[in-house]
């Protein structure tokens, strides 16, 4: 995995871009010395976006099957919340 820093990046950014792009590339992007964000190919997103997605709905999935969860109104809701 590559590393750069936001300043190289501004000088390179049309071939930082083709490296993720085509050939499938991390980039990581230090700012300060340390790492601050990532470049990573968009079917690299998709992937992490379905996973996050599998996890949520196994999250819901676990929370509405147990019988011990408490389920409010959105009424209800609102009065504890105060709004």
């Amino acid at each position: 995995m590559t590393t750069i820093t936001a300043t190289q990046l501004r000088n390179v950014i049309g071939s930082v871009l083709n490296e993720v792009q085509f050939k499938g590339e991390r980039i990581i992007l230090n700012r300060q010395g340390k790492p601050a964000a990532a470049l990573i190919p968009i079917e690299d997103l998709r992937l992490l976006e379905e996973a996050e997605d599998r996890m949520d709905a196994e999250t819901i999935e676990r929370v509405l099957s147990d019988p011990a969860t408490k389920y409010y109104t959105l009424e209800e809701a609102e009065a504890m919340l105060d709004l």
